[in-house]
């Protein structure tokens, strides 16, 4: 949404009549897509944790629209829409195994111009072999001691194949 002025760039519709006039500029971003791992490996504290960087992230780059999906082996709860300027507080709901790829199939099926996937995740999953047409930000946890038992043990945890990757503390 153009929501300021800016001199930077004149208003063209002006400059015919020997006028320099601001245009409407936006700061904010376009669709962003956010997936929340609610998986059983997430527990209450890394999920509180997930849910304040959102609430960060949504309010320092301000987004026009905010779809999130709360996903275990699929996705709960459908997609929760949220407009710029509402508190993100996504119904939770979860608690089962972990798959990554029922976001990036929810993604694909999405009718919006999405500007990139945000998911945060504790990371114990295997990765899609697909990567989706829009950038994605890996926002994982740093382990606990018991996943690295997990991850030296079952070898659930793949390296993110594409995308960036952030590592956030629990």
């Amino acid at each position: 949404a153009q929501d300021d002025y800016s001199w930077a760039r004149p208003n063209r519709r002006h400059l015919s009549g020997d006028l320099h006039m601001p245009s409407l500029v936006s700061d904010g971003a376009g669709v962003v897509a956010i997936a929340i791992d609610t998986s059983g490996s997430v527990d209450e504290a890394q999920l509180r944790r997930f849910l304040g960087e959102v609430q960060g992230v949504v309010d320092q780059i301000q987004p026009e629209r905010v779809l999130v999906w709360t996903v275990d082996t699929k996705v709960r709860g459908g997609t929760q829409t949220f407009e710029r300027g509402d508190k993100i507080d996504p119904r939770i709901q979860g608690g089962g195994g972990t798959r990554f790829e029922p976001a990036f199939e929810a993604l694909a099926d999405s009718h919006e111009d999405v500007a990139c996937l945000i998911y945060f995740t504790d990371g114990m999953a295997r990765m899609p072999e697909t990567a989706p047409t829009v950038p994605v930000l890996w926002a994982i946890t740093q382990a606990e001691a018991r996943h690295q038992q997990m991850i030296k043990t079952y070898s659930f945890v793949d390296a993110p194949t594409f995308g960036e990757t952030i590592y956030i503390e629990a």
